[in-house]
Order: structure tokens, then C-alpha cells, then sequence
């Protein structure tokens, strides 16, 4: 038995030509797309590991400017109690 075979006519095959280039140029213009994709991507990624390292840093100036305030925080403290033993000892009353 023989299948049955369909006959291609010359019009049948432009047409099936001119379907495979309007696919391609389909698929070029979504490459294109996914390089501008790709671009936009790359840029994200820079602005995201910029923010990512400015983060970094404020939190570690944080760190810093807590630990500082804590240190002054104790100074004052230290200061104004060695300022009381001043203001009670005798040699230093007003006459």
C-alpha cells in the first residue's frame, strides 16, 4: 500500500517560504528584544550591587557612630561624677 502523498504546487511552496521568512524575522526581532532584556538586566545588577555596598557601608558607619555615642555617653557620665567629688570637697568650698 502506498501512503497518500499531497502534491506541492509552486505557489504551495512560496507560500511555505514566505511563512518561514516572516518566522524569522519573528525571531530576530525577539533576539533583539532579549539583548535589550539582557542590557536592562546588566544595568539592574550594577545599581543593585552599588546599593547593595552602600548598605554595607552605611551600617558600618552606623556601627561606628553608635559605639562612639556609647564612649561619649560614658565620658559625660564619668566626667560629671568626678565634677560632684570636686564640688563636695572641702579645700575647694568658697570662704
Amino acid at each position: 500500500m502506498y501512503m497518500h502523498e499531497k502534491i506541492t504546487t509552486i505557489e504551495g511552496l512560496a507560500t511555505m517560504i514566505q511563512r518561514t521568512m516572516a518566522s524569522k524575522e519573528d525571531l530576530a526581532g525577539v533576539k533583539i528584544d532579549l539583548a535589550e532584556v539582557k542590557s536592562v538586566m546588566g544595568v539592574m545588577r550594577e545599581e543593585l550591587n552599588a546599593t547593595r555596598i552602600d548598605v554595607n557601608y552605611i551600617r558600618s558607619t552606623m556601627n561606628a557612630l553608635v559605639s562612639n555615642d556609647a564612649t561619649q555617653d560614658a565620658t559625660i557620665v564619668n566626667l560629671a561624677e568626678r565634677m560632684e567629688i570636686l564640688e563636695d570637697h572641702p579645700a575647694l568650698a568658697p570662704a
